[in-house]
């Protein structure tokens, strides 16, 4: 066997065993490919090699090659966070018990308005 082949045989190892301690412990896929790819940038993967494991192993779950390539410019700038940074103007949803109540309690007080009308006619 040549050793370059012994070499990618266990820095493939090396991922598949990454990858499935991340998919245990994280709960969203996003943040779990996110996690992989700090990894493996941080291992001296390049971006395209990264990519193609990832597809080997998340398949058509797996994040786009242009998002891959630009995660990896973020970690080599210096970027540690792998969750998203709040953008200015994005919506707050807050999905809860009270929240669906109110808005309840404010359509049957307002049911003649052509708002709710038409909110009741789309739904």
């Amino acid at each position: 066997m040549a050793w370059w082949y012994s070499q990618l045989h266990l820095r493939s190892y090396r991922f598949r065993r990454v990858v499935s301690a991340v998919r245990c412990m994280m709960d969203s896929s996003k943040s779990a490919q996110r996690a992989v790819i700090q990894f493996l940038r941080a291992e001296g993967e390049h971006a395209s090699q990264i990519y193609r494991m990832m597809k080997e192993v998340y398949g058509k779950q797996c994040l786009a090659r242009c998002t891959i390539f630009r995660w990896c410019q973020r970690y080599e700038a210096g970027r540690v966070n792998i969750k998203d940074s709040p953008r200015p103007g994005q919506a707050h949803v807050v999905t809860n018990s009270i929240t669906i109540s109110a808005v309840d309690e404010l359509i049957r007080q307002n049911v003649g308005s052509p708002n709710v009308k038409l909110l009741l006619n789309c739904g």
